[in-house]
């Protein structure tokens, strides 16, 4: 539940151009799992990566960095790398 509630906020975010916003409610969804592979994940992951595709990795990691504390993590940013290569 929490985990589709964060993803709405991010759309609803994204909607009023509140980009950095949609960003942190989106990754506080997607951190909701345990591994970012689970079916469950897929809406915030796919969420993630067309927000990162358009507004770049350096607003992601500031996100990221601004809701968790952490760096993105190596899997993730490879993940979103290889979606954008197969968009190619």
């Amino acid at each position: 539940g929490m985990a589709s509630t964060y993803g709405q906020l991010g759309l609803l975010a994204e909607a009023r151009s509140q980009l950095p916003e949609a960003l942190q409610w989106t990754i506080r969804s997607l951190t909701l799992f345990e591994e970012f592979s689970r079916p469950a994940a897929g809406p915030a992951l796919q969420n993630l990566f067309r927000l990162t595709q358009a507004h770049g990795e350096v607003m992601l990691a500031e996100a990221w960095h601004e809701v968790t504390g952490d760096d993105v993590p190596d899997a993730l940013i490879t993940a979103i790398r290889d979606a954008k290569d197969k968009e190619i």
